[in-house]
């Protein structure tokens, strides 16, 4: 059931004490995971505050010039995609992709159970497609992640135009991540009581050209600073603040991205530490499940590769007909009362 975050504002005393979060790899996205980013554009008054512990942010109220509403981006598998020929989305495992459309925005991730990586990014649209390829992955999220933890790596992006046939920009620098606050957030939509700060340092030296065969030319170096606040359970950030330093008053810019709804299976590793059986798989006509009984199995959906539900039914027998789906390759998910789990189902 898709979840809009509900408009809840609590009051905290500065003597409130939080549970500090620790980001673990249940936060690597999945087959089918569905969000929406709302924000502001030219914001330029706002303060994320200092680093610290038992933080309290209030951004229940942005004031900014440019408001969004976002495009539902949905998870599905990157063989499905326009860019599914390039040599990032090659080594990805979920591309992020518009919901309703197949134009707009692209993202290729790898996940793994130290880290969360982004391979590379697109924009599909008719007369403006561009590809974005990372030469090395940019670390989006290690794990596990506490209060203090920080990670850097270097990076370097080139960005090819396929209307136009070459390489248009090529981006490189140094990234260096600090979790460097924790605490209760309040955003435009949502409170979250336990939330880590993420800041993010990026020195970036920049180049573009013109036309094919001609040099590059050097644009400068670039520090943007951001800061993303995390829930543990949520695989997005609830809130992001960036400050760009580059405008001509060199008084700084903000952009203000904020969650607004969003579909996450969480508690994936607790379920998949109980005994758990499916079969056949391959499948022609029934799937069996069969768990242990510390965390039994209440529904089971069955989605195809672009992450759309294709059959959905109770789990009280443990006995699903699958005789009407296709042969290829679904995703069966298996939700208990707190946890959801995954697995490939072949059918044949």
């Amino acid at each position: 059931m898709k979840r809009t975050i509900p408009c809840i504002i609590l009051l905290f005393s500065m003597q409130c004490l939080f549970a500090q979060p620790v980001l673990n790899n249940n936060l690597n996205f999945a087959l089918g995971d569905k969000y929406r980013i709302d924000g502001y554009n030219d914001v330029t008054i706002i303060d994320p505050g200092g680093p610290g512990g038992n933080q309290v942010w209030d951004f229940e109220v942005i004031n900014g010039q440019d408001f969004f509403e976002g495009v539902t981006a949905i998870c599905v598998d990157p063989a499905i995609t326009p860019f599914v020929d390039s040599t990032g989305a090659a080594g990805a495992n979920i591309a992020i992709k518009p919901f309703e459309s197949d134009h707009g925005s692209y993202q290729y991730y790898t996940s793994g159970s130290d880290a969360r990586e982004l391979l590379a990014m697109g924009w599909y649209q008719a007369g403006n497609t561009s590809f974005s390829n990372y030469l090395n992955s940019y670390t989006d999220l290690q794990f596990p992640l506490a209060f203090g933890d920080d990670f850097e790596f270097d990076t370097e992006m080139l960005m090819y135009s396929v209307d136009m046939s070459y390489y248009v920009m090529r981006d490189s620098g140094h990234v260096s991540v600090e979790a460097d606050a924790w605490g209760a957030i309040t955003t435009p939509v949502a409170t979250h009581p336990n939330v880590l700060r993420l800041k993010t340092t990026s020195v970036i030296h920049s180049w573009y050209r013109y036309d094919i065969g001609e040099p590059w030319n050097y644009l400068g170096e670039f520090t943007d600073i951001s800061y993303n606040w995390y829930a543990s359970d949520i695989k997005v950030p609830v809130l992001t603040i960036m400050e760009f330093l580059f405008d001509k008053e060199n008084k700084g810019m903000y952009s203000v991205h904020y969650l607004a709804e969003y579909e996450f299976p969480t508690g994936i590793e607790s379920l998949e530490n109980e005994d758990f059986r499916m079969y056949p798989n391959p499948a022609k006509t029934f799937v069996n499940v069969v768990n242990g009984d510390g965390c039994p199995v209440e529904d089971i959906i069955i989605y195809n590769l672009q992450g759309q539900e294709m059959l959905r039914q109770n789990a009280r027998n443990g006995r699903m007909d699958v005789s009407d789906l296709k042969p290829g390759c679904y995703f069966m998910e298996l939700r208990a009362k707190k946890n959801i789990m995954t697995r490939k189902l072949l059918i044949q």
